[in-house]
């Protein structure tokens, strides 16, 4: 295996161990309020909005590195004739359908947050939890860099991909 494809799959096993990591502690629950206001709103949605666009571009993803396997005979595909290549691709779809997971895990975080928020915000001094701790940044930034491994991994399949039908 070439260097480049041996810190491709250590930055998996990395991201994958992270992912567990940050899975088995992950209660975004906070006690810490932030004034309800415009601009807290508008600093939540824009934080669901880069989730969501996350998740987008890693189920694209997925769509083109399985569409590798179902292509025509004709077409550019995965052979999987050596080792590397299935890694990679193997690699690629683990890493991608975590991140789609962590989108759906942020979002049910964010969603329990406002749930929890219902009743102080009708107070006199409304205020929701503040989602911008720890908790939540870090369930937000390991979807970020699970997004960015898989992307990465994948364009390095999709290059071997082509090199191998150019052969």
């Amino acid at each position: 295996m070439e260097n480049y494809k041996i810190a491709i799959v250590a930055a998996m096993c990395w991201a994958a161990y992270k992912a567990y990591a940050q899975f088995s502690t992950l209660s975004p629950t906070s006690t810490d309020g932030m004034t309800y206001n415009e601009a807290s709103v508008k600093a939540i949605e824009m934080r669901l909005d880069e989730s969501r666009r996350m998740y987008e571009i890693s189920v694209v993803c997925v769509i083109a590195l399985w569409g590798l396997i179902i292509a025509k005979k004709d077409e550019t595909k995965l052979t999987f004739n050596q080792p590397q290549e299935i890694v990679m691709f193997i690699g690629s779809s683990i890493l991608l359908l975590i991140s789609i997971s962590w989108h759906v895990l942020f979002s049910e975080a964010m969603v329990e947050a406002y749930r929890t928020a219902v009743p102080t915000i009708k107070a006199a001094y409304p205020s929701i939890p503040n989602v911008f701790i720890k908790e939540y940044a870090s369930t937000f930034n390991l979807q970020a860099w699970l997004v960015a491994s898989a992307i990465v991994c994948s364009a390095v399949t999709l290059v071997s991909a082509n090199r191998a039908a150019a052969a």
